[in-house]
């Protein structure tokens, strides 16, 4: 098991199947479904990490394999065309979340895919669901790609031909264990130790308390438009000499440490994971879950201006050796007493994820391929008993050209205008 899987197991999750990612893509045209299921048995086939099985051993871990095509994926039709126009989104919503529900850890398939018959006027809708475990936000649009590639080659009449797979993710799994016992890794524990050491307040609560469960979690969202987006991202960067990343943690930074009154925050950053480490390793078309978390303290004393709050952002994630990928190595793949103490350190309230940016087209031919993505509701992608990881979560993405924030946050922690106000700063 890799660091981030470890992670997720180490959670314990009382409904550890229903844990998934998903997209929704709309078709500007009638889908053939022999076509579509040619297509998607070919990305299972190519994919390898979609056919994992996980089983729990009887010391309590857990065990991971690959299984052949046994378990073939299966497209469920779904009729909704009779379904009112304003009872539509509670409709796709619930049975999305029934289909995520479905996932299996022992079947050895990770993917589950609906489609939706929404009436001749309407058109259909194609839900893809993978578990976490085989997939993170770069694999997507690989998967995307190879689904509507595979999709017009079978439409055309030919055989599905994708692109080669990189460095399979085993293969990466494998060469991240050996990594991990290096003595490179090790001289990383005193800053990881130390960086857990730093004294970081605890976030405010007005909630009604309670359980801080999925169930709870409400989410509030933030968008730029076209063109406040396409300064952020080409313009401030340059002239700040700081990657994107520096300047949303800023922005991040300054609302809650205003909100909190204390210049210091500790927050759990999510990266891609796919730093390079080997030089015969090449992730750009590997599908799993690659993800890498990792804390960092950012610290805004002393600063009197926002630019210079965004140098001291941009300074401290600068400080981060290999960008974090040492953390989850030592805290998770090393057994010495020192990484007992880097399990033992608390961790941070506040998750945040870039995701980056989104094109809207499924595949590469977006003049052939039919499929785009929606931000239609993709349902209950976690259990709602399971606990929400962190009190806050901020999410990014750029999709069709505008820039937008997630925060998810519980109702039992947090009134919604709390976290709008946030949001808003």
């Amino acid at each position: 098991l890799t660091p981030i899987q470890l992670d997720f197991f180490e959670k314990e999750l009382l409904e550890p199947h229903h844990f998934a990612q998903a997209f929704m893509l709309a078709s500007s045209e009638p889908v053939d479904v022999p076509c579509l299921e040619a297509a998607l048995r070919a990305v299972v086939t190519h994919h390898d990490t979609l056919r994992l099985r996980f089983t729990r051993q009887q010391d309590g871990t857990w065990n991971q394999e690959f299984t052949g095509l046994e378990s073939l994926v299966r497209l469920e039709q779904v009729d909704l065309s009779s379904v009112p126009e304003a009872e539509l989104p509670t409709a796709l919503e619930s049975e999305a979340s029934r289909l995520h529900a479905s996932h299996r850890l022992d079947e050895g398939l990770l993917l589950r895919a609906a489609l939706f018959h929404l009436g001749a006027e309407r058109g259909t809708r194609l839900l893809l669901s993978v578990h976490h475990l085989g997939v993170d936000g770069v694999s997507w649009r690989t998967l995307l790609e190879d689904l509507g590639a595979g999709y017009v080659q079978s439409r055309q009449g030919r055989p599905v031909a994708l692109p080669p797979r990189s460095t399979s993710f085993k293969t990466w799994a494998s060469k991240l264990s050996d990594f991990a016992r290096s003595e490179e890794v090790a001289r990383e524990r005193t800053y990881w130790l130390e960086e857990g050491r730093l004294e970081a307040p605890a976030l405010p609560r007005d909630g009604a308390g309670g359980a801080t469960s999925v169930a709870s979690s409400r989410t509030v969202e933030v968008s730029l438009d076209e063109v406040q987006t396409r300064l952020l991202l080409q313009e401030t960067p340059a002239a700040w000499r700081a990657h994107i990343n520096d300047v949303l943690l800023t922005a991040v930074a300054e609302s809650l440490t205003h909100w909190m009154g204390q210049p210091r925050l500790r927050v759990e950053l999510e990266g891609h994971g796919r730093e390079p480490f080997s030089d015969d390793v090449d992730l750009s078309r590997t599908v799993g879950w690659l993800t890498t978390l990792y804390p960092v303290t950012l610290d805004v004393s002393g600063t009197t201006s926002l630019g210079g709050r965004l140098r001291a952002v941009r300074d401290s994630l600068r400080r981060l050796p290999r960008k974090g990928l040492g953390y989850g190595l030592l805290r998770h793949l090393s057994d010495d007493e020192q990484s007992q103490h880097l399990r033992a350190l608390p961790r941070a309230q506040v998750l945040f994820n870039y995701l980056g940016q989104f094109h809207q087209s499924a595949g590469d031919d977006s003049a052939l391929n039919p499929f785009t993505a929606t931000r239609e509701p993709l349902g209950a992608l976690r259990a709602p008993k399971a606990a929400l990881s962190h009190l806050l979560e901020i999410n990014g993405y750029v999709f069709e050209g505008r820039l937008t924030l997630v925060w998810t946050y519980s109702q039992a922690a947090h009134r919604p205008e709390t976290i709008q106000s946030l949001a808003d700063h």
